[in-house]
């Protein structure tokens, strides 16, 4: 587990949004899309892994996200969200 937690740290999760003229976002990233991002990355597979967004990712731009593991491991992981080209 601290293997992956240390894996965690570096990981760089990017997701294209569409986005308005003025630089609005529509729709947003959600830990469900997080969490699918990371098993398609092969980072996790089914093991419960605990993420915490306190509400979508809405906005333009880098965020950190914590992602929790079994045993109270945790790691840091970058969220991008961008405009869609």
């Amino acid at each position: 587990l601290e293997m992956l937690a240390r894996k965690l740290n570096e990981t760089t999760l990017t997701f294209p949004m569409k986005t308005s003229g003025e630089g609005n976002v529509f729709g947003s990233v959600t830990k469900e899309m997080i969490l699918k991002a990371l098993r398609e990355h092969k980072l996790v597979s089914k093991e419960r892994v605990d993420i915490a967004v306190d509400h979508p990712l809405k906005s333009i731009g880098e965020h950190e996200v914590s992602v929790t593991l079994k045993k109270g491991i945790t790691a840091k992981i970058k969220v991008i969200v961008q405009p869609q080209p």
